[in-house]
């Protein structure tokens, strides 16, 4: 079976173990949602939201703006901020472990740029090597020949990806 996922590179916190796990999550599987007046209306920091038109580009809702009914976003992908329509862009539901999918050895992935989904950054085929800790943070594995602080800054942010595994 092949199986190619186009999704969100990211790095999953496992509480149990107290490490990471290098994920894909699924795009199709994420939910979106509109603003509420109630997200808007309140402390808005950290909502993850994103451009409808590519879902790879993600924001993050810093404050309202009184008045105009506008509010402010720092995306991903501009050195400032700008201020958007709420009616414009959409909210990330975390959505659990549904569409989540850990990396194996022998999967081939591929990683692009944040600021422009585009441009592919890192391929390859994924080749885990043991535990190794990253500024007090465990990590359960790390990419051969990859350093690992690298590695670790295509999933933390997250970084749009394809998974192929057969």
């Amino acid at each position: 079976m092949n199986l190619e996922i186009a999704g969100m590179a990211f790095a999953a916190t496992d509480t149990g173990q107290h490490g990471i796990t290098w994920s894909v999550y699924d795009l199709e599987c994420e939910t979106r949602v509109g603003l509420s007046k109630a997200d808007i209306e309140r402390n808005p920091n950290n909502i993850t939201v994103i451009d409808p038109f590519d879902p790879r580009i993600r924001g993050r809702m810093l404050e309202t703006v009184n008045g105009d009914g506008l509010i402010t976003v720092e995306w991903i992908t501009e050195e400032e901020p700008e201020l958007v329509n709420p009616a414009d862009i959409l909210k990330l539901r975390p959505g659990g472990y549904l569409g989540t999918h850990a990396l194996k050895n022998g999967d081939s992935l591929e990683i692009y740029d944040r600021t422009n989904p585009d441009e592919l950054i890192w391929s390859g085929v994924i080749d885990l090597r043991p535990r190794r800790v990253r500024s007090n943070v465990a990590i359960n594995d790390a990419q051969v020949h990859v350093d690992s602080n690298e590695w670790y800054s295509y999933f933390a942010p997250e970084s749009p990806a394809i998974l192929r595994r057969q």
